[in-house]
């Protein structure tokens, strides 16, 4: 069977319209995701998460003060004072199901504040304590 040239050309501009249209689509959506304001995990969220999910998240966390970490002892200018080193210093060693406990004893200790979100947790009840006075704390919110 032959393809005629009006249907080549046809099926052509149908490619194009299909391709530019999926384009503007992908394009608006980035520009929505823009505009989004990322919220940050609360006790809302964490508790419906699976264990496994809770070890990720707080996994994830401790991966990315690693990574500091290790990026500041390759590029000492880099040295900086903040949550994360605070995070790594004073969490090191921690189990991974100890720090879960920890955000899941809090919240079933104050269901008001499940509106708080984990790293305030993390921050108020398992890092400032062991760091010594700190200068407030990061604003999470």
């Amino acid at each position: 069977m032959k393809i005629s040239q009006i249907s080549k050309i046809t099926l052509l501009a149908l490619v194009f319209i299909f391709t530019a249209l999926i384009f503007s689509a992908k394009v608006f959506a980035v520009e929505d995701a823009r505009k989004t304001k990322a919220d940050l995990l609360t006790g809302k969220t964490w508790q419906l998460l699976s264990l496994e999910g809770k070890r990720a998240y707080v996994l994830g966390a401790g991966e990315l003060a690693e990574i500091e970490r290790e990026l500041i002892a390759k590029q000492p200018h880099m040295q900086r004072h903040g949550f994360t080193e605070k995070f790594a210093e004073a969490l090191e060693g921690v189990p991974t199901d100890e720090i879960v406990n920890g955000i899941d004893a809090f919240y079933s200790d104050h269901p008001d504040q499940l509106d708080v979100s984990v790293m305030t947790v993390i921050w108020d009840t398992m890092i400032k304590p062991k760091v010594g006075p700190v200068m407030g704390k990061p604003n999470l919110e």
